[in-house]
């Protein structure tokens, strides 16, 4: 395994830590997380310190043989100057020639150097440039949907890609405009997994996931999602954004007071902060409105 390779295999282990670090608290699996990224790390380790030592070794083996080179070369022309074979200016010239050339393998050396990282990335680049995805587009329009703002489940059973055994398993349930449909459970259940399935970031490995009575697999994706709102439990704020939400805000908030200043904000928790913040523009034109809370998700079905 490369260098490179060894730096990519930490990063993925240290992600995958941060991401899942809940999944592993539940799970007690602090241990065995720590004991792999360590495993990995001290294999990168080892392998940095080699590579460091052979790249300190470089540059001072050419600085050698360039020193050894122009002495020598200073050494048999002074022999020949002195023996009248050569002129004090062919042997300027020469001597010049030499630095010019090994200042080329210097950089040659330096560019050797480089290569090997260079490649590595370019080639990770282009494997994912050339990955072509697994969710292949439909052919329907949106427009062509029966239904309006209303969600199915059939039988539907979901294995991540490498995992031994299914997360979701034989889930059925339907939620139509106006209602409210809370998926409630413990961390690590499936919760998350079940809002992928609707704008098929994944596809359902058995059965079918309808929106407005239609198969999600005959959508055109641009479309589909268009049709969703996905409001995550995690809060970003962006600074471009707050001018005009707190502006948005304060005349709402005037406008339900009949005009007056209101005195006191109305309680707020955290969860409900976090929608606001990363409640999309376009999701009031959104009709299905996936929303998270502390260990649930809504799915809201807007008429």
């Amino acid at each position: 395994m490369t260098l490179r390779q060894r730096i990519d295999r930490l990063n993925k282990i240290f992600l995958e830590t941060l991401e899942g670090v809940r999944v592993i608290r539940a799970f007690n699996r602090q241990g065995k997380e720590m004991e792999r990224f360590s495993q990995a790390n001290g294999e990168l380790a080892s392998m940095t310190i080699l590579s460091g030592r052979v790249t300190a070794l470089l540059m001072p083996v050419i600085q050698v043989i360039f020193g050894v080179t122009t002495a020598a070369v200073m050494g048999m022309g002074s022999w020949y100057v002195s023996a009248g074979e050569m002129a004090v200016g062919d042997l300027v010239a020469n001597s010049q020639y030499i630095s010019m050339i090994l200042a080329a393998i210097m950089m040659l050396a330096l560019v050797i150097m480089l290569f090997p990282v260079s490649y590595a990335c370019a080639k990770r680049i282009a494997e994912v440039l050339n990955t072509e995805s697994s969710i292949k587009d439909g052919r329907y329009s949106a427009a062509l949907r029966k239904g309006r703002a209303c969600v199915a489940f059939d039988h539907v059973t979901f294995t991540y890609p490498g995992a031994d055994e299914p997360v979701l398993k034989d889930v059925s349930f339907e939620c139509r405009a106006g209602e409210v449909t809370a998926i409630i459970g413990r961390t690590g259940c499936g919760k998350s997994s079940i809002l992928k399935l609707i704008p098929r970031l994944y596809d359902a490995t058995v059965g079918h996931v309808y929106v407005d009575d239609m198969n999600v697999k005959q959508y055109k994706l641009n479309e589909l999602r268009d049709l969703i709102g996905y409001i995550p439990r995690r809060m970003y704020s962006f600074p471009e954004t707050w001018p005009p939400t707190c502006a948005l805000e304060i005349r709402t908030a005037v406008r339900n007071s009949g005009g007056k200043r209101p005195t006191s904000p109305a309680p707020t928790s955290s969860s409900n902060r976090s929608r606001t913040a990363t409640t999309p523009k376009s999701l009031k034109a959104a009709p299905i409105c996936p929303a998270a809370s502390a260990n649930a998700w809504l799915l809201l079905g807007l008429s």
